[in-house]
């Protein structure tokens, strides 16, 4: 039998996440939507050692239940989580 877990990420590793992109010179990525699109691309690949246990589901509901939309910027969104 499956589980349907969603394995949720924490608020701290959201925000380093969020400031790595923002600060990264070689990303291009510029909103939560497109953050998103990484995300669920990368839940195609096996997964690799050490890699973290959360994927594009739980990266999807911790926005939805932080309130941030997909149209925010990164940088929008990591404000929203530094104010709270």
């Amino acid at each position: 039998m499956m589980s349907n877990k969603i394995i949720m990420p924490t608020k701290e590793e959201v925000k380093i996440l969020l400031s790595l992109m923002i600060e990264n010179k070689f990303i291009y990525e510029q909103t939560v939507g497109e953050l998103l699109g990484l995300k669920w691309v990368d839940s195609l690949m096996p997964k690799i050692k050490d890699e973290q246990e959360w994927g594009y589901e739980g990266l999807n509901q911790f926005f939805i239940d932080n309130d941030i939309a997909p149209t925010c910027t990164l940088k929008e969104a990591l404000d929203k989580l530094n104010k709270n």
